[in-house]
């Protein structure tokens, strides 16, 4: 509990809420002007068990949902990738052309700059040991 002796965890503030309208059918018959926190008390309750019983319905939809959305991206994934090889092979892969697919053409690599009289420097295998 916090300091204030009110929780902020969901469960531990329904098992208090829970607690005190239990008590309160007592204590009204005992305290008439317990009767305004019964009603007040009791409604909360209600609401909020109804409110996390409907999240806990939409959390296995979202579960369901997202499981649907992973399967289909999945599965055409491969075929995006098939389909922008294809135009890159007929239209080139810098052609302007595939902007009309809304594929950003590839951008010629950047190159250094060389020193005149030097050859290229081929690369180094890493030695594995």
């Amino acid at each position: 509990m916090s300091r204030n002796r009110v929780p902020e965890r969901f469960n531990e503030l329904m098992n208090l809420l829970s607690g005190m309208v239990h008590g309160l059918e007592a204590g009204v018959k005992s305290d008439p002007a317990m009767r305004s926190y019964q009603t007040a008390l009791l409604r909360a309750l209600n609401v909020l068990t109804d409110a996390n019983a409907r999240q806990e319905v939409l959390k296995v939809d979202l579960h369901k949902a997202t499981k649907v959305i992973d399967g289909e991206l999945a599965a055409v994934q491969p075929m995006i990738a098939n389909f922008i090889s294809y135009l890159e092979s007929k239209f080139g892969k810098r052609s302007a052309e595939l902007q009309a697919y809304g594929i950003m053409p590839r951008r010629k690599g950047s190159q250094r700059p060389q020193e005149e009289g030097q050859a290229p420097q081929a690369a180094v295998a890493p030695v594995v040991l």
